[in-house]
């Protein structure tokens, strides 16, 4: 079974810690399919902070994916950390999509 379906997997069964450890994946590409899973979780606490610490993240696309799944969180927390993303992010693309997820939050009331 291969890294994708380890995470399709894990998110299925909720098994957060799984999902942390591929979290941090040295592949980007299996850290963004952890981070677009977890944009269908945000309700769960652990979720949350995982992608916060994804927002911190070496790799723009990585932190791009974390922002976005972010945007489909609420509550004042993760709007916090999108403040927080826009206020020390360097990447354009980064900064633009974590604008759009603040939009998004604001728009549906957070």
């Amino acid at each position: 079974m291969g890294k994708i379906e380890k995470i399709e997997k894990y998110a299925a069964k909720g098994k957060m810690d799984k999902l942390t450890v591929l979290a941090h994946d040295p592949e980007k590409t299996i850290r963004i399919a952890v981070a677009e899973k977890l944009a269908n979780m945000t309700e769960n606490a652990t979720a949350l902070n995982i992608l916060v610490q994804m927002v911190r993240d070496q790799d723009a696309d990585v932190r791009k994916a974390a922002v976005t799944a972010l945007g489909k969180g609420s509550g004042s927390y993760v709007v916090t950390q999108l403040q927080y993303c826009l206020a020390h992010e360097q990447e354009e693309e980064v900064l633009k999509a974590a604008k759009n997820s603040l939009d998004i939050l604001r728009s549906s009331g957070n």
